[in-house]
């Protein structure tokens, strides 16, 4: 499924890409990609620098310095502009009006397993298999992204939904 004009979107379902970047803007960096995708994949929340460097620097070779997560949150905002706000002190930092593909696959889930028309459910399940281009974080270069394997796994949960996906529509097709 295409996004809206304007519209930027994480995907983390197969390899990890940015989708609706400005092409007149230089994309972030791989560590400066890692935050903006963890910020993104918890809506709502604020985080301090201190908490991001704890996240972000799980399974790095070298530690990361508050510097360099600040560093990075600067390049983000330099680009994202509003999406991106001034942290404030105390505040933290906090991504707004970024999505991602794990999001729109579980919302299109959670439709799907509501009350409504066989045909109507299958396409809401057949959009949100669309989404999957591999399993979750794939590709990933060794020492990044490793909180997305660490804890519970998000990238199990992923992975969990998009089969809940599948079989909800195989039950809806049998």
């Amino acid at each position: 499924p295409a996004l809206p004009d304007g519209q930027l979107e994480i995907q983390v379902l197969g390899p990890v890409q940015l989708a609706g970047w400005p092409a007149d803007r230089p994309p972030p960096g791989r560590a400066a990609l890692e935050l903006l995708t963890y910020m993104a994949l918890h809506p709502g929340r604020r985080f301090t620098a201190e908490q991001l460097r704890t996240v972000i620097g799980r399974g790095r070779t070298r530690d990361l310095d508050l510097a360099t997560i600040r560093r990075y949150n600067g390049e983000l905002r330099r680009a994202l502009g509003e999406r991106l706000p001034e942290a404030k002190p105390g505040g933290g930092y906090q991504v707004v009006e970024v999505s991602t593909d794990s999001g729109r696959l579980a919302s299109l889930v959670r439709a799907a397993e509501q009350p409504a028309p066989v045909g109507e459910r299958a396409s809401q399940l057949a959009s949100a298999l669309a989404l999957v281009r591999g399993f979750p974080f794939a590709d990933c270069p060794e020492g990044t992204f490793g909180w997305a394997f660490a804890d519970g796994s998000l990238a199990m949960q992923m992975a969990h939904q998009v089969l809940t996906a599948a079989l909800l529509l195989a039950d809806l097709a049998i």
